[in-house]
């Protein structure tokens, strides 16, 4: 019922943590399709070699012919056979209860995010909003973590011309749709930072131009009021 795209160039010494946070979920229909790109046939077939003592049928790993991770996902997504889909980033894991909880909203919600809590090289709570999200919150800020989300295949298209920032573009797309979204308030994720994460390399150029080129910049009373949400977490759930 689910699909699991895991697109895989960096981090791959955290692949045995995400895939094992997957076969431990309470919700078991499920397939993890991992998209091996911008590697060579010879590194494709160590990471199989990695992957192969789990025996697990509903894991494929599969050669991806390109670079990028939003190529990847696309790839990916054509290759899914079910209508749900899932992304998790090989460095971020899940809580086991996450796809079993995701699914109570899914058929209320286009796309269904969760909290999550970063570990590694910085910890704590992530402060985005929860509950149900609105349009002007994708202004103030990018609300769905990567790892966390689940949506419709029909909905999964990632631009490559947004690298980076291909989730935040999608999300804004989406709800420029007026597709619906909502964050469950409970941390499901696990989302780690690293040297290598995007969390250290962020783009605040292209952050800025995919803003003002996408969706209405917030006025002053609107910022105030979302920062006095994000600190008082008092969500419409």
């Amino acid at each position: 019922m689910i699909s699991i795209l895991m697109p895989l160039y960096n981090g791959i010494e955290f692949l045995d943590d995400s895939i094992t946070s997957v076969i431990g979920q309470t919700y078991n229909d499920w397939e993890l399709l991992i998209g091996v790109n911008g590697h060579s046939k010879e590194e494709y077939e160590a990471i199989l070699d990695k992957v192969s003592p789990y025996k697990n049928p509903k894991i494929n790993v599969i050669f991806l012919d390109i670079i990028g991770k939003s190529k990847a996902l696309n790839e990916l997504a054509i290759l899914a056979n079910n209508n749900y889909i899932c992304v998790l980033d090989v460095d971020d894991y899940w809580l086991p209860t996450k796809l079993e909880k995701q699914l109570l909203f899914i058929d209320k919600y286009d796309v269904v995010g969760t909290n999550a809590e970063y570990f590694g090289t910085k910890l704590g709570y992530i402060e985005i909003f929860l509950g149900k999200l609105s349009e002007k919150m994708f202004s103030y800020q990018n609300p769905i973590i990567n790892s966390s989300v689940m949506l419709k295949k029909e909905d999964a298209r990632w631009d490559d011309e947004w690298e980076g920032l291909d989730d935040y573009n999608l999300w804004i797309d989406l709800i420029k749709q007026n597709k619906t979204f909502y964050n469950i308030p409970e941390v499901l994720v696990n989302h780690r930072i690293h040297e290598k994460s995007f969390y250290n390399h962020q783009n605040g150029k292209l952050n800025r131009k995919l803003l003002e080129e996408k969706i209405s910049p917030l006025n002053e009373s609107d910022r105030a009021a979302l920062g006095a949400l994000i600190s008082s977490q008092s969500w419409e759930i």
